[in-house]
């Protein structure tokens, strides 16, 4: 018999969060239907079980139908998005279990919410496919930025750092077109435009550079650029470097290679699977 799991989630088409939720429902166990609930559409009350992530599209209505009916996970949900506070306390406490990509994300969004600690509580990182990040390279290029351009990921802050330190960082990605002018504005920024894949760019580089305004649940283009064999400029705001294991390169490869397993099975730990 199939398990029914209803995949429940604000969806974009570019950005970490849901590059690493594509990650995970990919290597979605053979024996579990997933249905995929993405942008608000009317929950499927059929599923068996529900992994719900960022929902800010959904009504409240529907987030208590979950409360209610507790047959959920809350998975990977971001610090930043306020809507539904006084929901999430209720949400937290009536999950089977809540997964956070680091530490840090543990941490913040507890304090975000006034939420106590609880036992029913795993960290688990997103995966890579490790295979495509070139650490052999020559270095050719001295340091870049990656990633969605928004006011939150601290592109004034990475402008300021190139002109007080002298040095011109490269900047891959879309985003706000205000800041992408600011960018071409500076003297010590050049925008590179956006590519869909960014394993070759980042192998040039010695440097990557990534200050964040606010909390980041873990960086995904800090661990793309550690698995390139970047030298990492950052702050305390990324969840990746919350992890006491991500130091020593093979030992990172080793254990991202588990994070679906561990994933999928703490989710078939919540229900029987036949």
């Amino acid at each position: 018999m199939t398990t029914t799991i209803g995949w429940v989630s604000d969806y974009n088409e570019y950005g970490g969060g849901e590059t690493t939720e594509k990650e995970f429902i990919d290597r979605c166990p053979r024996n579990i239907k997933l249905i995929k609930m993405f942008g608000g559409k009317n929950i499927d009350t059929t599923c068996d079980f529900y992994i719900i992530n960022n929902f800010r599209a959904l009504a409240e209505i529907q987030l208590d139908y979950f409360i209610e009916k507790k047959k959920y996970i809350m998975a990977f949900r971001d610090v930043i998005d306020t809507r539904h506070d006084s929901l999430i306390r209720r949400m937290v406490k009536n999950a089977c279990a809540n997964i956070f990509l680091s530490p840090l994300h543990r941490k913040e969004f507890f304090k975000k919410f006034n939420i106590k600690e609880c036992s029913h509580v795993r960290i688990i990182a997103p995966y890579f496919n490790c295979n495509k990040y070139d650490r052999s390279s020559e270095k050719v290029l001295d340091i870049c930025w990656a990633g969605n351009i928004q006011h939150h990921k601290g592109i004034e802050e990475c402008l300021l750092w190139a002109r007080d330190n002298y040095r011109v960082v490269m900047f891959y990605g879309k985003g706000d077109s205000q800041l992408i002018d600011q960018i071409n504005y500076s003297k010590y920024a050049v925008y590179k435009g956006y590519h869909e894949d960014i394993s070759p760019i980042l192998a040039l580089y010695k440097y990557f550079i990534h200050l964040p305004d606010k909390i980041e649940a873990f960086g995904r283009t800090c661990m793309e650029a550690h698995l390139s064999g970047c030298k990492i400029i950052r702050n305390g705001k990324i969840g990746m470097f919350s992890w006491d294991t991500f130091d020593d390169i093979e030992d990172t490869i080793e254990r991202i290679q588990k994070q679906p397993s561990l994933f999928w099975d703490t989710v078939k730990s919540y229900f029987v699977v036949n």
